[in-house]
């Protein structure tokens, strides 16, 4: 059933902002009010109790959080669903004013409207089909049991009430875990029982109304148990009129990931490519299936789910059965000692943190997942090489790990670019050194084509020299001469096949060198990479352009600099370093940080660029607190053998 066909014959409430503590409302069914008003925040819940609205229209939804997160709190402790409209969103791209849309759908021309005219006409155009479903709560309900009275101060009794207190707790587990099981309803439970149970938390992948009608709530002496709807961390808007009230989360990129877990009341969270680089370490307390799969779509499709034990949990089997994704289990549990092996190599070469134990038990599954299939890996790049042809190695890769053989899938790949055109496009978006950097691009272009002309030179030349040679040996008399000529001729030519050879070699050379500039070009405009160039051109307005100054330029490095950063060639003084740096300005070794060097231009890698800045702070920060000891040190002498001399 749509929201369309909800609102018929069902309240619907009307909202405007009267000022900061008040809101003015209408209550409606069908769009005939019933009921009108001003209301603060508590009389507003008690409002909603009373009529149960289906929709709660407003004008922006801005409406409720001016209010705060105190208010979306209460709304998703309500025993019923209602959903909030942003009348004015006709599209989720597009917002009108509510006087337009009062002209518009309803015919009526007014100019400025009052809060409780404008609550009046949001019931009448909702119930219309006018606006957008505001997405404030994902679709999954939480129930929390929780002890209520501490038991942390002594007494005779304390051990006796806390073990009570605990079985309680376990006891209403187990009964909502049975209610949601005998319903078929989807759920993870996170709890921990090492010293007792004194919370536990249920994410229900099912509508907040019910789960209120399965499950009761309990507010006792020694224990509560209360459900609300998982606020979302990103707000979404649904065109009234679609039929479907669903929020799908999708993959925003075609990458393939490896998906590592450590389940549990803080869930660790790990996510790798198919090259074993570390794209994001992450972990919560209590996150739903959901939350994992919204955050692994940022960077990708899971093609792998992988755990560190040999028995995984519930969890994750349901996670990588809702996307249809391989799960990896180890023969055996991964001990402390080996995830700490494989994690510790991890970081050091990918210059990561851990932050937790959650996280590196996810990473070194992920990781390990990895390694498991990192030989057919090998032997899918060594073959996707030999066909010289671009072919998306990832694909290929996702296919074998779903069981296809090497061949077959490699062969599946290659019959699906035969049936599309790829394009490859490079956006230019800065006139002034794109010409510059064609500029270097077309002179080794030219040279290529001057080192391919004179090969074909060379070898006409070539060609007619042998014809000379047949030609005179079929017409020498004098063997003597004859034998002269073919040698001085043969000598020639040898000569001058070194040079074709050498000319080769100096072409291929040139290629390669274009190939790589052309390559380290796209990155930088993709902001992969940096670029440092001499300092007679002016690059102070690039984002990502630096200049390169020769170490006999640095008594005029202010000249030079661009985001607080100078690239010195050579090697860089610790005490020029600490000069510049107590002005703002990092002065940084070229050898640091280069990856490319064409001549006049040189492209950096911004990673290592960062981890220098970050390593000069690190120094620096720490010599100024010894210096600054050592001044308060001697300070202090100095004042005591003044008074001693007095």
């Amino acid at each position: 059933m749509t929201i369309l066909e909800l609102l018929r014959n069902n309240f619907v409430i009307g909202l405007d902002i009267e000022h900061e503590e008040k809101f003015a409302y209408v209550v409606a069914i069908n769009g005939i009010p019933v009921e009108k008003g001003y209301c603060n925040e508590i009389e507003l819940i008690k409002l909603l109790k009373k009529y149960r609205p289906i929709v709660i229209a407003i004008d922006n939804i801005r409406e409720i959080f001016e209010h705060g997160k105190k208010l979306l709190k209460k709304l998703s402790k309500l025993p019923f669903t209602t959903y909030i409209v942003q009348v004015t969103k006709v599209k989720p791209d597009r917002e009108y004013s509510v006087e337009e849309l009062v002209r518009e759908y309803l015919g009526i021309d007014v100019s400025k409207l009052s809060p409780i005219q404008t609550a009046e006409y949001l019931t009448k155009l909702v119930c219309k089909g006018i606006g957008c479903i505001v997405k404030i709560y994902e679709p999954e309900t939480r129930i929390t049991i929780k002890a209520k009275i501490s038991t942390s101060s002594g007494g005779m009794s304390r051990n006796r009430f806390e073990r009570n207190v605990h079985h309680r707790i376990k006891q209403i587990v187990n009964e909502i875990k049975n209610v949601l099981d005998r319903n078929n309803i989807d759920y993870d439970l996170f709890y921990t029982d090492s010293e007792g149970v004194r919370s536990a938390t249920f994410i229900v992948y099912a509508d907040k109304a019910i789960v209120r009608s399965l499950i009761k709530l309990i507010n006792s002496i020694d224990v509560k148990v209360s459900i609300e709807q998982v606020i979302t961390d990103s707000i979404k808007f649904i065109p009234l009129i679609d039929q479907s009230l669903s929020f799908e989360i999708k993959p925003v990129s075609e990458r393939y990931i490896i998906l590592g877990i450590d389940p549990g009341i803080v869930t660790g969270l790990a996510i790798i490519d198919l090259s074993g680089k570390v794209l994001y370490l992450h972990s919560g307390r209590n996150l739903s299936r959901r939350k994992v799969l919204e955050i692994a779509y940022s960077y990708g499709t899971p093609i792998i789910v992988a755990t560190d034990v040999s028995k995984p949990s519930d969890y994750v089997k349901k996670l990588s059965s809702m996307i249809n994704a391989i799960l990896y289990i180890p023969d055996k549990d991964l001990s402390i000692d080996e995830k700490s092996e494989i994690v510790s190599k991890i970081c050091l070469i990918q210059k990561i943190q851990v932050k937790d134990p959650h996280q590196r038990d996810a990473l070194a599954a992920a990781y390990k997942a990895y390694l498991t299939y990192k030989p057919k890996f090998d032997r899918i790049n060594e073959e996707v090489k030999k066909l010289g042809i671009a072919v998306p190695v990832d694909e290929i890769k996702a296919l074998v790990i779903k069981g296809y053989s090497i061949n077959q899938a490699v062969n599946y790949i290659l019959d699906k670019l035969k049936q599309r055109e790829d394009v490859k496009v490079i956006f230019i978006h800065d006139k002034s050194i794109s010409k510059k950097l064609k500029e270097v691009e077309e002179s080794y272009e030219k040279q290529i084509k001057y080192l391919q002309d004179r090969v074909k030179e060379l070898e006409r030349e070539k060609e007619e020299l042998l014809r000379k040679i047949e030609y005179i040996s079929d017409r020498i008399y004098l063997e003597v001469k004859k034998d002269q000529v073919v040698k001085s001729l043969e000598a020639r030519l040898n000569i001058l096949e070194k040079e074709v050879d050498r000319y080769r070699i100096e072409v291929g050379n040139l290629v390669n060198l274009l190939k790589n500039f052309e390559n380290a070009f796209e990155k930088f405009l993709k902001n992969e990479l940096g670029l440092c160039i001499d300092s007679e051109i002016e690059v102070g307005k690039y984002e990502n352009i630096y200049y390169c100054i020769d170490s006999s330029k640095v008594s005029e490095i202010d000249k030079y600099v661009v985001n607080n950063i100078v690239i010195v060639k050579g090697e860089v003084t610790k005490e020029l370093m600490y000069k510049y740096w107590l002005r703002g300005i990092y002065t940084i070794s070229l050898n640091d940080v280069i990856v490319h060097d064409f001549g006049k231009f040189k492209f950096i890698d911004l990673n290592k660029l960062n981890n220098v800045i970050k390593n000069i702070d690190t120094l620096f920060k720490q010599e100024i607190t010894e210096d600054y000891l050592t001044k308060l040190v001697n300070e202090y002498r100095s004042r005591r053998f003044k008074f001693r001399k007095v």
